[in-house]
């Protein structure tokens, strides 16, 4: 586990071992809390940022947002194309629900930090909307001309390992 500790609040990061197997990863989804993301990015966004911060951060909530938004359409992909068996479709499906609720959350953020920090709303739905493509990219990539199941399932244990990285790099930021 990798702590972080910033401006009196300990941040806990799972740390994704290369022996977890995807389907170990689907019945213990490595998500922060709900509410946590933006708790943290509040207490950490809040100060007077430089105009180049402001642009990375700017860049890099829209990645995360663009992140959460293409795990909801990964799920609803690789569903409609049979990929997911019965099995896992209800974890995959609470998946997509908690990147739903993340969405939500980040989109709730932003509309704050564009009051309160003159963040522009424009640019970070811009990155979002790059971010989602290139996720739909890679997936395509790495699941080829004929994906199973197993394929699937390893593409949504990266993709949730990349939300998390992209987490991280925000907070540190």
């Amino acid at each position: 586990i990798i702590i972080i500790k910033r401006m009196k609040n300990t941040v806990y990061f799972p740390f994704i071992p290369s022996f977890i197997s995807p389907l170990m990863l689907l019945s213990n989804p490595l998500r922060l809390t709900e509410g946590n993301r933006r708790t943290l990015l509040r207490n950490n966004v809040h100060f007077s940022v430089s105009m180049a911060d402001k642009e990375m951060i700017q860049e890099k909530i829209g990645e995360a947002l663009g992140l959460e938004m293409a795990a909801q359409k990964a799920v609803e992909e690789l569903d409609s194309r049979g990929l997911l068996e019965e099995q896992h479709k209800k974890k995959v499906s609470k998946m997509k629900g908690e990147a739903g609720k993340q969405e939500e959350e980040m989109q709730i953020l932003v509309e704050d930090l564009v009051g309160s920090e003159g963040f522009e709303k424009e640019n970070i739905d811009e990155k979002a909307e790059e971010t989602v493509e290139k996720a739909s990219k890679i997936m395509e990539t790495y699941l080829g001309e004929e994906p199973d199941t197993q394929e699937a399932l390893e593409f949504l244990c990266l993709a949730e390992g990349g939300e998390v990285t992209h987490y991280e790099v925000l907070v540190s930021v």
